[in-house]
């Protein structure tokens, strides 16, 4: 950061008094190669952020291009004073030495997330506030639609040298249903493999119950890849991929015998 104050410098280079000035235009040099020129009446002083992309020692400067007039007192060889005004111009700058020191290192830890469903035989629900449930529970041969949701179990958080930085706040972007297909009817059902915009539904169906396998139930797991975006707080965003799944019970279980 660049900071130059003019008022008390022009003394220094200008004799006459000064009636009005203004700073016309700023040449900032920033010592690594980087420079910059702001043009216009911007003022006496100035800050300027600039980020160095490598570590070490840089002489940073600045110079204030000013326009302005000033008067004088001039004697004639009889000794009578007159007041002459002229316009001037000068340059005036200033340097400073800068130490940049390479940035901390951070880590940025994903989100610890599952899917959650919530399933639905008529219209899909206009609330994405709902919370998703881990297991639910169908209707052998009904065709059922279950929105996706995201569960966070941890959020993604920033580590920076070390030490703590915050949490991220993660959302859906998208999910992509794995597996074998279901038993919906053909054109029906939402098909594995394709990847889907968060706010799309899941479409299912099971014709045979729970399966009974030595004396218990055997739900049905049901496999998803959830595209997640997580925002840091120090600005950074990154898309992750999460494997989950959920279980489902299907009604009227299969008689054993």
């Amino acid at each position: 950061m660049l900071s130059s104050a003019l008022t008390q410098d022009l003394n220094l280079y200008l004799s006459m008094a000064i009636e009005d000035w203004s700073v016309t235009a700023w040449a900032l040099d920033f010592g690594d190669g980087q420079s910059r020129a702001l043009n216009g009446p911007i003022g006496s002083s100035i800050q300027v952020n600039h980020t160095y992309q490598s570590p070490g020692r840089h002489t940073a400067r600045a110079v204030a291009f000013i326009s302005g007039r000033a008067q004088a007192a001039v004697y004639d060889r009889y000794g009578t004073v007159h007041l002459v005004r002229r316009p001037f111009s000068v340059q005036i700058g200033n340097q400073a030495l800068t130490t940049a020191q390479a940035r901390p290192p951070r880590i940025y830890l994903p989100p610890q997330a599952v899917v959650g469903v919530v399933p639905y035989l008529g219209p899909a629900p206009d609330d994405r506030s709902l919370t998703g449930f881990r297991h639910i529970d169908v209707l052998r041969g009904a065709l059922t639609s279950l929105s996706v949701h995201l569960l966070i179990v941890r959020e993604g958080s920033l580590a920076v040298d070390g030490h703590p930085g915050g949490f991220g706040k993660s959302r859906l972007i998208g999910w992509r249903l794995d597996g074998a297909p279901s038993d919906a009817p053909l054109g029906s059902g939402t098909l594995p493999g394709t990847t889907h915009r968060v706010g799309e539904v899941i479409r299912l169906q099971w014709n045979s119950p729970d399966r009974i396998v030595r004396g218990q139930l055997q739900d049905y797991a049901v496999p998803l890849t959830l595209s997640v975006e997580t925002r840091f707080p120090d600005g950074h965003v990154a898309t992750y991929k999460i494997v989950s799944s959920f279980s489902v019970s299907v009604d009227f279980a299969a008689q054993s015998g």
